[in-house]
């Protein structure tokens, strides 16, 4: 009479190294960190990797919650670790994004296991709202592409990912107008750190802003490549704080003194006053590439 050997430990080791190489892998390899789309969606990601591998680890040692929260944590210092290997750095941010994602799996289990009915729907709840933050970036990335050749829609609460006022109030707010207040600081006004930064089709930037009571207004464009000096990027202030214009790619491109900006990666816009005196109000229409 034979008899079925019952091997204790871990089953489907396979699947268990391919996922932890996974684990490891969005943690060792570096993201395209100019993008703050692609960074913050490269970070949402953890949350869900994480709740996937703690349910699958879950299974895998027959759902003991203890076994399983020791196991993945370990997961997650190991994958944070490996960044060391390949030259990144340790970020605590990603270590509390893993951590979020297994105690949102734990609860999951948790809440499965209870109640039949009631428990099942929250538990779905519960990895449901694990993935939000990573869809809400993937809007992100969709709604700032579906608004080419503009660069942004002040009102949309997605896009608000992207822009931001600096030492100012927004005052009136539409989709491709913002009227700010500006605070009395050494520059005040908007700040666009992630427009959609290929302008190699493009052949201007259409702008408009006023400024009241009149004051000097000055236009920055940088690209991923940029050194942080005023000579490494394009600078032109309008003393009489108003443009309506469309200014050429040409112009734009040949601004640094020793090279020219990478027009297939442009990374940030800013529209600002220096030192505005008290009750100054900036007006900035949205920003549009002209094709």
């Amino acid at each position: 009479m034979s008899h079925k050997r019952h091997v204790d430990g871990p089953r489907h080791w396979l699947p268990s190294v391919l996922i932890l190489v996974l684990a490891i892998a969005i943690h060792a390899i570096d993201s395209y960190r100019e993008s703050v789309v692609i960074q913050g969606l490269r970070n949402a990601g953890h949350i869900p990797l994480f709740m996937a591998l703690t349910l699958f680890g879950g299974w895998l040692l027959r759902f003991d919650l203890k076994k399983t929260a020791v196991t993945i944590v370990f997961v997650a210092l190991l994958a944070e670790a490996s960044q060391r290997l390949t030259g990144g750095e340790v970020d605590p941010r990603d270590l509390a994004a893993d951590l979020v994602g297994l105690g949102l799996a734990l609860l999951a289990l948790k809440s499965w296991s209870a109640a039949r009915l009631a428990g099942r729907l929250a538990a779905v709840s519960i990895i449901l709202a694990g993935f939000l933050p990573a869809f809400g970036w993937m809007i992100t990335w969709q709604e700032r592409t579906a608004i080419a050749p503009c660069l942004v829609k002040f009102d949309h609460i997605f896009l608000n990912r992207i822009h931001y006022f600096m030492h100012a109030d927004p005052v009136e707010l539409t989709t491709d107008r913002v009227v700010l207040a500006l605070q009395p600081s050494d520059f005040a006004g908007w700040r666009l750190i992630d427009p959609i930064h290929d302008w190699t089709e493009a052949e201007g930037l259409r702008l408009k802003f006023s400024v009241v009571p009149n004051t000097p207004v000055t236009v920055r464009i940088h690209d991923r490549e940029h050194t942080h000096q005023s000579s490494d990027r394009y600078n032109r202030t309008w003393l009489d704080g108003r443009a309506d214009v469309t200014i050429p790619l040409s112009e734009i491109r040949t601004a640094p003194k020793t090279r020219e900006l990478s027009m297939d990666h442009i990374s940030e816009i800013q529209i600002f006053v220096a030192d505005p005196k008290p009750d100054t109000k900036l007006t900035v229409h949205a920003p549009c590439l002209a094709r």
